[in-house]
């Protein structure tokens, strides 16, 4: 087909399919160039933009991929194309994923650049965010919209949560298939906060924890330990993001609130032989470090804090060491930070800041484990269920047990 024919074809086109074939052709012989200011190919370019307004639902998503394409290889139909899709996307879009072709999925996603509006586009991109199978180019394309439309990266993970949580995966063993789908959506995240300048949001720690945890309740945890293990590398890769990001969140334990989740997925020794190999936890480790002894040098300590240390550490032995190492080393440590530092147990303040999330722990009582539900808001007696004595003897060991120990009289 030569180009006058294909501009005749492309101004007389009967439906979009046509249109779209046209521009495929074009885009591919590298012609696209050469029409790019024909006015009878910008008349073309105005019909399919009509059909973005009033076309038939497959159509006009069919209608957005080719306006992207014809815009992604031609620099002069750039800003004709984004003014195009200003004017013509005015309703919420189907499922992206109503376009069987990968290319056109990718073309129409990045429509999102041009329109910049989320009530239109967040929804529709979470869905394909979480949906897509093929392409990791989409899903990229997709999660970067929904962060910079978003208030914040905490309500972009809340966006994305939400599409998860509603998604079904018909296979033997869902857990797995959500933990693959679940550690690239993290993969994805943390590769655009690193490139973003989007506010994170002062709530980014629980809303990462919730993305975490509820995703997980609706499908079942992970029986890989493979795929467990790369959702806790991914989840650390993004933790560390947040605090570069935001170096003011190194210092609120909430922002580890996801690793402290995903501890409980491992025995101890998995989890603390993960810690000693993995170069994404020993990064978040140095944050907490630094965060701590930012605290300890005004004068400040945290008990929530020290525990974060403690899972990025992999035991309470190890987070001990660390401690008394800034005890031991930094003059400028008040005294009583240091005694905090090098004498405080490892004891849970009930009356403190513990995880929202983890609100039910395991307390050994006469050699059997019995679960009770934990309230961090309550009072220390009344929210662990125990009596004013034992209270007063709860303890914390590796791997998020509370334990308690209880007098003779009490067994």
């Amino acid at each position: 087909m030569t180009t006058t024919e294909a501009l005749s074809e492309f101004a007389g086109a009967a439906d979009v399919a046509s249109q779209r074939g046209v521009v495929v052709d074009l885009v591919k012989s590298k012609r696209i160039h050469d029409v790019a200011a024909d006015a009878t190919f910008r008349d073309g370019l105005e019909r399919v933009a009509a059909a973005v307004r009033t076309g038939a639902p497959g159509d006009r998503l069919t209608a957005i991929a080719t306006l992207e394409r014809a815009a992604a290889v031609s620099k002069p139909l750039r800003k004709v194309v984004d003014e195009l899709l200003r004017r013509a996307v005015a309703e919420p879009l189907e499922n992206l994923h109503a376009l069987k072709d990968a290319d056109d999925r990718l073309y129409a996603a990045r429509s999102w650049r041009a329109v910049r509006d989320g009530e239109l586009y967040l929804d529709l991109l979470a869905t394909a965010a979480v949906r897509e199978e093929m392409g990791e180019a989409i899903r990229k394309e997709c999660v970067e919209g929904i962060v910079e439309l978003s208030t914040d990266v905490a309500a972009a993970l809340d966006r994305l949560r939400a599409a998860l949580v509603e998604m079904r995966f018909p296979t033997k063993k869902p857990g797995d298939s959500l933990g693959r789908r679940l550690k690239r959506l993290l993969q994805v995240v943390a590769d655009t906060l690193s490139k973003s300048y989007r506010p994170v949001g002062q709530q980014v720690g629980r809303a990462l924890g919730l993305f975490v945890e509820r995703t997980v309740r609706a499908h079942g945890r992970p029986e890989s330990a493979a795929v467990r293990t790369g959702i806790a590398e991914r989840t650390a890769a993004l933790v560390h993001e947040i605090v570069r990001s935001g170096f003011s969140l190194a210092a609120e334990h909430r922002t580890y609130e996801a690793l402290e989740v995903l501890r409980e997925w491992f025995e101890p020794v998995e989890w603390r032989d993960l810690c000693a190999s993995s170069d994404w936890l020993a990064r978040v480790k140095k944050d907490v470090r630094e965060a701590l002894l930012l605290l300890a040098r005004l004068g400040l300590t945290d008990d929530g804090l020290r525990r974060a240390l403690e899972t990025v550490c992999g035991s309470s032995g190890d987070a001990d060491a660390v401690c008394r190492k800034i005890a031991t080393e930094r003059s400028d440590v008040p005294q009583d930070v240091r005694d905090w530092l090098v004498k405080a147990p490892w004891r849970i303040a009930m009356g403190g800041a513990m995880p929202l999330l983890l609100d039910e722990r395991r307390l050994w009582r006469n050699g059997r484990a019995t679960r009770r539900r934990v309230d961090p808001l309550s009072d220390r007696r009344v929210a662990a269920g125990l009596d004013d004595g034992e209270a007063n003897r709860i303890h914390r060991l590796p791997g998020n047990v509370l334990c308690t120990s209880f007098p003779a009289s009490a067994k």
